[in-house]
């Protein structure tokens, strides 16, 4: 998104996120785990640009049969 606002969201909401970034030229990838840096890693790659992301949500504590229905 714009400001990043989405991504930060499911990171708190994650065990972990794997962020991938190709751009002009160069891979920057960056590992979350329960909101910490993990990993984080720069290199230069010939290939697409493209902005791959992989996450594990946290799993729901509490009923979810109500969740998102307040107004």
């Amino acid at each position: 998104g714009l400001h990043g606002v989405g991504v930060s969201c499911v990171n708190a909401l994650s065990k972990w996120l794997r962020l991938t970034v190709r751009r002009d030229g160069q891979v920057n990838l960056i590992e979350f785990a329960k909101g910490e840096v993990q990993n984080r890693i720069i290199e230069t790659v010939t290939g697409p640009d493209g902005q791959p992301v992989e996450v594990s949500p946290m799993k729901v504590i509490g009923a979810t049969d109500k969740r998102g229905t307040e107004v």
